[in-house]
Parts: C-alpha cells; sequence; structure tokens
C-alpha cells in the first residue's frame, strides 16, 4: 500500500478525519465500508441538501423521525467503523482485493484498472457480450458468480443505473 508523503505519519483514523473535515457531504454503506451487517448514511454540512436527501430517503428507510437503523444495528455499525481504523485490517482487505485481480488475471477474465482497495470491477459486457443489454448483463454475471462459486457481489450496470426516464430503455 502506498500513500501520500504528508500522510505517511498519520494513523487511518487521523487520515479519516481529516478527509471529513474537507467534504461537503458523503454516503457510507455499512456493508462493505463499515464492516457491518447493515445499514448506512448519508452525512452532509449542507441543510438544503439534508432536507431534499430526507425526501428521497422516505421512499427507501421512512421519515427521518422514525426510518431507519434499530440501536442494535447502529451500535454493529459504531464497532464496524472502530475495527476499520486498523492498518492491518486495512492491509489485509488490500491484499485480498490484489489476490483476486492476479487470479482473474491468471484467467483471462476483464476488469477495469486500476483496480481498487475495496473492490474490483469485472467488465461483464466482455465477458457475456452475446447476451442482450436488456436482459441484465451484470446482474446475469452476478448470480452465475454466486451459483457457481458462492461469492455474492453486486452488479454496477444496467439495473443499478436505472432506466432512460424518457425511452425507459436501459
Amino acid at each position: 500500500m502506498s500513500g501520500e508523503s504528508g500522510f505517511k505519519n498519520k494513523s487511518i483514523s487521523e487520515i479519516v478525519k481529516e478527509i471529513y473535515e474537507n467534504i461537503d457531504g458523503m454516503t457510507m454503506s455499512g456493508k462493505k465500508d463499515g464492516n457491518s451487517n447493515i445499514g448506512g448514511f448519508i452525512a452532509t454540512r449542507h441543510k438544503e441538501w439534508y432536507d431534499k436527501a430526507s425526501i428521497v430517503n422516505i421512499i427507501y428507510e421512512g421519515y427521518v423521525t422514525y426510518g431507519g437503523m434499530t440501536g442494535r444495528d447502529m451500535g454493529a455499525m459504531a464497532q464496524g467503523l472502530n475495527e476499520s481504523m486498523d492498518f492491518e485490517y486495512l492491509k489485509s482487505r488490500c491484499k485480498q482485493v490484489e489476490y483476486l485481480a492476479n487470479k482473474l488475471d491468471k484467467y483471462g477474465v476483464p476488469f477495469q484498472r486500476p483496480f481498487g482497495e475495496h473492490a474490483l470491477f469485472i467488465d461483464a459486457k466482455k465477458i457475456l457480450g452475446h447476451i442482450p443489454i436488456d436482459d441484465l448483463i451484470a446482474q446475469t454475471l452476478a448470480i452465475e458468480i454466486y451459483l457457481e462459486g458462492g461469492v455474492g457481489s453486486v452488479e454496477i450496470g444496467t439495473l443499478l443505473a436505472d432506466r432512460d426516464p424518457i425511452t425507459q430503455e436501459n
């Protein structure tokens, strides 16, 4: 793992704190970044952004006054966030992604480069180009990976991008 020289002697939590001090807003999934089983959050410094997000949030979580996570789940996320600040843990995650990238390279599986320290994105269209877009190529690949190897993945493709609001096409 490499990084910026100005952060070489800072802890992960010091780096994260500095990043958060310089942002206007963020989203976070607890399942990935928070090392917990459920939840996530939206944070912003801007009241107008908060108000807009709160309206959209109703669709997915309910009103901000009663929807959302249980106390147990918030505690699990808090614990997961603390554990995620451990350098050895983060190094291990990065090594896992690097290991996967090396295996995919060995077998000629196309993926986006450079790969991240958080995830690796397989190019489903290159693998399953014979499948029509409307049949959700990335979703199909995610399902097949699970059926074949028991590995859970997520599609970041046609389904996630939603349909064009005018044409209703993917």
